[in-house]
């Protein structure tokens, strides 16, 4: 009776078969819920790493912008293309693909181009697949915009492995000047027929479509692969203060010398140039005068024509 009593105290203390499928069962349950928060999660940090990658593309391809056109080379190139001396090759080597301005997720006025670049090595795949789809040929024809991607992404702007082994698109605006939009990814290969796609357009404002994006190269039409986004509606421009200025009063004394008494309610922080033309003479110049904490004397730079004196020159100015 004893030894019944005790196999039936352990058998008590023991999981059923039962209660441990059913416990086997609820931590396989929680286990698949993880990996799907985890893989969703892996997903999220892709997305945003190849944002940012956007976002780096475009600051740089911005800096390089606008020392381009300060020098006067893309207001230049655009003149020729305006001229009709480009073919329609040389204008897409040169600007880029000409492209309306709806392809843009946040429509802009002006002309936009587009700057198309693809890996000498397809993301993702192996060369046997390469040249399968057209190898090197099919890359050599897609990265038409090679001479402004240059001008754009010179060497030493961006990190290496991202401006030769990536895939992005660039949208901008040579006669503004402006930068509109980056697409990056190191998975996918973007192609001219992903240009105003409703694909890429949707996915600029979804976040969760750029994290598995379907696009219109072929080679990549049964994967959802990540790529990043930055345009620049996204920039936080800081408002900078503008400093306003009280106008300053000038008047002249005919003493037994003539003087100019003038009176600047700003800061001393900055230097004032009165421009000075002699009613009969003609003659005219200007003078440069000093802030008060330096010397109060002021004097003249530049004097053209011919002045009462017969050394061409103004007698001196003091300020008071």
């Amino acid at each position: 009776m004893e030894q019944k009593r005790q196999n039936k105290q352990k058998r008590r203390a023991a999981f059923t078969l039962a209660e441990f499928l059913t416990v086997i069962a609820i931590v396989g349950i929680l286990a698949s819920l993880s990996f799907v928060a985890v893989i969703h999660y892996q997903r999220k940090l892709r997305r945003l790493e190849m944002d940012q990658t956007a976002k780096e593309i475009f600051l740089a391809a911005q800096n390089h912008l606008t020392l381009e056109v300060s020098s006067g080379t893309i207001p230049r190139l655009l003149h020729m293309e305006a001229q009709g001396e480009f073919s329609d090759d040389q204008k897409q080597a040169k600007l880029g693909i000409s492209v309306d301005n709806t392809v843009l997720a946040e429509e802009k006025e002006g002309n936009i181009y587009g700057v198309l670049y693809v890996p000498e090595k397809q993301a993702g795949q192996p060369e046997s697949e390469q040249e399968e789809s057209g190898g090197e040929m099919a890359l050599a024809s897609a990265n038409v915009t090679e001479e402004i991607r240059q001008r754009l992404l010179p060497f030493g702007s961006i990190d290496e492995t991202v401006r030769g082994d990536g895939s992005y698109l660039i949208f901008y605006d040579p006669e503004a000047g402006l930068v509109r939009e980056v697409w990056y990814s190191d998975r996918y290969q973007f192609v001219q027929t992903d240009i105003g796609s409703e694909a890429l357009l949707a996915a600029a404002s979804d976040a969760g479509k750029r994290e598995r994006f379907t696009g219109a190269n072929s080679n990549y039409k049964d994967q959802k692969l990540p790529i990043g986004y930055y345009a620049s509606g996204n920039l936080e421009v800081p408002e900078l203060p503008v400093e306003e200025f009280e106008a300053p009063t000038v008047k002249l004394v005919n003493d037994d010398i003539l003087y100019a008494k003038i009176e600047d309610p700003n800061k001393n922080e900055h230097s004032l140039s009165l421009f000075v033309k002699g009613e009969k003479s003609g003659t005219t110049g200007y003078i440069e005068i000093n802030p008060p904490e330096t010397s109060r004397s002021a004097r003249v730079a530049k004097v053209s024509g011919a002045s009462g004196n017969s050394d061409g020159t103004y007698q001196s100015f003091w300020m008071t």
